[in-house]
């Protein structure tokens, strides 16, 4: 950092150097796979802000792995993985896609051998590393499940998710948006507060909430039936 004038710069703090990092060849096809409701349904996946959540990812490697390696997965800011995450891992093709699903297997994905089920995984708040045994296959395109431990309260601005392995890195690709109504606003027709006083009548304030949800709030169908919004004001 310098401090400067039109004719000299002065030295304040004394500049600092850090290691830079690898750039690696591109890991193709990663993505966060999208899903249908039933899917949604059979795997606990949950949008909802500061929710636990269950995430399927796919990658493909351009190389077969020599080595047991590290697939390290890093999320948007505000998502938190479990320390201990391997028991949120899934890549059995008979529980990936839900309890039970391997006969209803998506065809573009080969199916994860059993015998290279991963043996760990560190989860260190957005960022998960996980070891996986050696016997993944060039050119197949391989999915996982894993567990989150919460979802950020709102989407994240950088909404991008990278995989990295065999040493090859993803682009970053799209996340989901977090389930949370946006644009909220609310307008009194006063600012006046009620007077005080024994027998005196309150202020009435009608207030226009504004708002725009996430999912569709369903009609009333009967009288124990329908959505609902619960709005909470100040005390």
């Amino acid at each position: 950092m310098r401090s400067c004038n039109l004719a000299s710069c002065v030295p304040i703090d004394k500049s600092l150097r850090a290691p830079g990092f690898r750039v690696l060849n591109q890991l193709a096809r990663a993505r966060l796979v999208s899903i249908d409701n039933t899917v949604r349904a059979a795997t606990n996946r949950n949008d909802r802000p500061g929710q636990p959540n269950q995430l399927i990812f796919g990658f493909e490697s351009a190389q077969s792995p020599q080595s047991d390696m590290d697939l390290i997965l890093r999320g948007p800011r505000g998502f938190d993985f479990e320390e201990d995450c391997l028991s949120s891992i899934q890549t059995n093709a008979n529980n990936v896609f839900g309890p039970n699903t391997e006969t209803s297997w998506p065809p573009e994905y080969a199916k994860w051998p059993t015998t290279v089920a991963p043996t760990s995984c560190a989860g260190s708040g957005r960022t998960a590393i996980i070891r996986i045994p050696i016997g993944l296959l060039r050119g197949n395109v391989y999915v996982f499940r894993i567990g989150v431990r919460s979802n950020p309260m709102i989407t994240p601005a950088w909404n991008r998710w990278t995989i990295e392995y065999n040493s090859k890195a993803s682009e970053p690709f799209g996340g989901f948006p977090v389930w949370t109504a946006d644009g909220l606003s609310v307008t009194p027709s006063s600012g006046a507060k009620s007077a005080t006083g024994a027998n005196v009548q309150r202020t009435v304030n009608p207030v226009t909430i504004t708002f725009t949800p996430f999912n569709s709030v369903p009609g009333q169908l009967g009288a124990m039936s329908g959505g609902l919004i619960r709005v909470v004001c100040p005390s």
